[in-house]
């Protein structure tokens, strides 16, 4: 080979792109983002067990589908008050598709909520409707009952049980 290909070769292969002046800022700055991407990543799902009133039935994450939570078996109970009746229960196969009566079964509060006041608005017309959830852990322990009742005319909806219907 002759010297102005030696040089070529030589200035091509063994210079870094953008002169080499710059690769420790490079290399700083790539770690600094991939130390920032890392955090955004474990932070977001853990704030649903660090900060209060954290929903722990919430199931976003997929890791969290490994918590106790997700082994609980619960049975869940409707019943609803008509004018001047007694109360009696709602058969969940007729008024619901099957992901919701899942849902409702799981005891997620914004399901239970949202399907209260579903019931206040069918053309039942109830004046009271309630959701009992009685589960067991994954020992078989039972839970305290969790029951969420609405009035519809006011729409306000009482929870007793649990931690403020939040927790096993």
């Amino acid at each position: 080979m002759n010297q102005a290909t030696d040089n070529a070769t030589k200035g091509t292969l063994n210079t870094p792109i953008g002169g080499g002046t710059d690769g420790p800022q490079r290399l700083l700055a790539v770690r600094i983002l991939a130390g920032v991407w890392v955090a955004f990543l474990v932070l977001v799902p853990l704030r649903y067990y660090v900060l209060p009133g954290h929903d722990p039935y919430d199931e976003r994450f997929a890791w969290r589908m490994f918590s106790a939570v997700r082994v609980q078996q619960c049975q869940t109970e409707v019943e609803e008050t008509r004018f001047g009746e007694e109360r009696r229960p709602v058969n969940l196969q007729t008024s619901l598709p099957a992901p919701w009566i899942s849902l409702l079964q799981r005891n997620r509060p914004a399901v239970v909520e949202s399907f209260l006041n579903f019931r206040c608005e069918s053309s039942m017309h109830p004046t009271q409707v309630s959701v009992r959830s009685r589960c067991t852990d994954v020992t078989g322990n039972d839970l305290p009952t969790i029951t969420r009742e609405i009035t519809c005319e006011s729409r306000a909806i009482e929870v007793t049980g649990g931690s403020e219907g939040n927790t096993p």
